[in-house]
C-alpha cells in the first residue's frame, strides 16, 4: 500500500512538472498538431522552465529557458541546433533581450564568432574566426554602432576591411522604396466604393541576386487590398542583397503597404 502511495505521488509530481505540447506552423504560429512544422515541450523547475523546441521528425531545434510562459519571458541560455543535431549558436537572454555573449559555431563545432550584447546591443568586440581558429576579424562597437574593425589572412596579415554583415535594401533606400510604392500601387476601385482601408503587411525573402521571392502576406485587411499590395511588391526593381563577409546572401524582409482613403 506505502509503494502504491509513493508511486502515486510521483505520479503526480511528474504530471505537476510536465507543460501540455504546443504546435508551430513554419511562420512560427501556433497551429494544430495536424499542420505543424515543429512543437514545443516545456519542463518545470524551480525558478521557470526549460522549453525544448523540435521539427516534426522529432530532431532538436532549439532550447532555451524561460522565467515565464505567459506571458513568454526568455531568461538564460537560448541553443539552437544545425540538422545534425550539433549546437549551431548560443545566445544569452535577459527578460527577452540579449545580454551577454552570443557565440557561433561551425560545423565541426569549433567557435565561428563571438559577439557581446548589454540590453540587445552590440558592444565591445565582435571576433571571428577562419576554420582552424586562426583570427579572421575583430570589429568594435559601442552602444550598438559600429566604431571600427580589421581583417586578417589566415597567416595573420592584416587585409583590406569590409563588414561582416550588411543588411541589403531597396536601392536608394527607405526614401526611394516609399516613393515606388506612392507611384505604383493600385487601390482598387471596388475597395475605395466599399471604404475599406488599412495596412497589409507583407513578408518576403531576397535573393542573392537582389530579386524578390516566396511574397507572403503576414496580416491580411481585405483579400483586395492584399492582392493589390503583393502586386506592387513584384513590380519593384531588384534590391541591394544582403551580405555576409561580403558575399550576397538570401535575407527576408518585412514592409506594411498603406492604404488610406482621402
Amino acid at each position: 500500500m506505502i509503494k502504491n502511495i509513493a508511486l502515486l505521488i510521483c505520479m503526480i509530481t511528474s504530471c505537476a512538472y510536465s507543460q501540455e505540447v504546443i504546435y508551430f506552423n513554419k511562420s512560427w504560429k501556433l497551429t494544430t498538431k495536424d499542420s505543424a512544422a515543429f512543437y514545443r515541450e516545456c519542463k518545470k523547475e524551480e525558478k521557470g522552465y526549460t522549453c525544448t523546441f523540435y521539427n516534426v521528425k522529432g530532431q532538436k531545434h532549439s532550447m532555451g529557458h524561460y522565467r515565464n510562459l505567459e506571458p513568454e519571458v526568455i531568461d538564460g541560455d537560448f541553443i539552437y541546433y544545425n540538422n545534425k543535431g550539433k549546437v549551431s549558436s548560443k545566445t544569452h537572454y535577459v527578460n527577452n533581450t540579449r545580454n551577454g555573449y552570443d557565440i557561433t559555431y561551425s560545423k565541426n563545432q569549433k567557435i565561428y564568432c563571438i559577439r557581446k550584447y548589454a540590453d540587445g546591443k552590440l558592444v565591445d568586440t565582435v571576433t571571428s574566426f577562419y576554420p582552424n581558429g586562426i583570427l579572421k576579424r575583430y570589429d568594435f562597437y559601442k552602444q550598438g554602432k559600429f566604431v571600427s574593425g580589421k581583417m586578417f589572412d589566415k597567416k595573420g596579415g592584416e587585409i583590406s576591411y569590409y563588414p561582416m554583415e550588411e543588411a541589403g535594401g531597396f536601392v536608394g533606400g527607405n526614401a526611394a522604396m516609399a516613393k515606388f510604392i506612392q507611384t505604383n500601387l493600385i487601390y482598387p476601385e471596388e475597395a475605395r466604393n466599399k471604404g475599406i482601408e488599412g495596412k497589409v503587411y507583407l513578408k518576403f525573402m531576397i535573393d542573392k541576386k537582389g530579386r524578390i521571392k516566396k511574397i507572403k502576406v503576414e496580416k491580411s485587411v481585405h483579400p483586395l487590398l492584399d492582392k493589390a499590395a503583393v502586386e506592387v511588391l513584384k513590380k519593384m526593381p531588384p534590391w541591394n542583397p544582403a551580405k555576409a563577409e561580403g558575399k550576397p546572401w538570401n535575407c527576408y524582409y518585412a514592409i506594411p503597404i498603406s492604404f488610406k482613403l482621402n
